[in-house]
C-alpha cells in the first residue's frame, strides 16, 4: 500500500466514520481491510475522530453565529450534528463552506419565519463584508466601450425578508424575541459599497439587478431603458461589476 493510499483511507474513515458501507467499498486486500476495521474501533482513533468532530462543529458554529443563537438548543445541536455527519466542516475554503452551511440551515427552517429571515440576512451580510477590502475602485471609463460587459457583483445579493432588518437587528441587540413575520416581504440589497452593507434598493436598481442575471453588454442594458446613472451607481456600490 502506498503512503497516499493509506492517508486517503484514514482521511475517509475520519470524514465518514458513521458510514457503515465505507470499509467494504475501499479497494484493498483482505489484510488491509481487516487492518482498517480494527483501526476504526481503537480508542486512539475514536479519540482523534472525536477531536476532529468537535473542531468541525465549532467551525460550523462560527459560520452562522446569529442564526444559530436564536434557535432552541436541541434544534441547534441537531443541525450541527447533521451537518458534520454529512461531511461538513472539512472544506479548505471557509467562504465556500459557510455558503453551503447557510443553504443547509435555510432548507430546515420554516418559510416564512423570523429565523429564516435572519439566516438570509446573516448570509448576505457576511458575503458583502468579505468584499469590503477585495474590490478595487471602479474605473468608469470602460463604460464608453459598447461591448463592455457587466454582471452581478460577486459579493452582492438581493434577498426578500419577511422581517424588517432594522427591527431584526434591534431585537438581537436587546436580546429580545425576534419580530413577527410580515405578510409582504421586504426586498433588501447587500453589497460591500453600500453603507452598513445593506439598503432598500430603488426600483431602477432592482430592475437593473434583475436584468443582469447573466452577463450583459452595456449597450443592451441602455437599449432596454436602464440609465447610465443607475449603472454607475450600481458599479460604485459593487452590486454590479465588469466582466474580465
Amino acid at each position: 500500500m502506498t503512503l497516499n493510499s493509506f492517508q486517503t483511507a484514514v482521511g475517509r474513515l475520519l470524514r465518514e466514520q458513521n458510514d457503515t458501507n465505507l470499509l467494504p467499498a475501499l479497494e484493498f486486500s483482505e489484510e488491509y481491510r481487516s487492518y482498517f476495521e480494527d483501526l476504526h474501533d481503537t480508542a486512539g482513533f475514536r479519540l482523534y475522530a472525536g477531536i476532529q468532530r468537535s473542531w468541525c462543529i465549532g467551525r460550523a458554529a462560527k459560520a452562522a453565529p446569529l442564526t444559530l443563537s436564536v434557535l432552541p438548543d436541541e434544534q441547534r445541536r441537531l443541525l450541527l450534528d447533521d451537518w458534520v455527519n454529512a461531511g461538513g466542516g472539512t472544506q479548505s475554503f471557509y467562504e465556500v463552506e459557510a455558503e453551503s452551511f447557510f443553504d443547509f440551515i435555510s432548507r430546515r427552517l420554516i418559510d416564512p419565519s423570523p429565523e429564516l429571515s435572519l439566516c438570509e440576512f446573516e448570509r448576505a451580510a457576511q458575503r458583502a463584508s468579505m468584499g469590503v477590502n477585495s474590490v478595487p475602485p471602479t474605473d468608469f471609463s470602460a463604460l464608453t466601450n459598447p461591448a463592455c460587459c457587466l454582471r452581478r457583483g460577486r459579493y452582492a445579493a438581493v434577498v426578500r425578508l419577511h422581517v424588517d432588518p432594522g427591527a431584526l437587528l434591534e431585537s438581537l441587540q436587546r436580546n429580545e424575541p425576534l419580530p413577527e413575520v410580515s405578510s409582504e416581504p421586504l426586498v433588501v440589497m447587500f453589497s460591500p459599497g453600500i453603507s452598513q452593507l445593506w439598503s432598500t434598493p430603488t426600483a431602477d436598481e432592482l430592475a437593473l439587478w434583475q436584468a443582469v442575471e447573466e452577463p450583459t453588454v452595456i449597450d443592451s442594458l441602455l437599449a432596454s431603458g436602464h440609465s447610465l446613472e443607475t449603472i454607475k451607481t450600481s458599479l460604485a456600490r459593487q452590486t454590479l461589476e465588469f466582466v474580465g
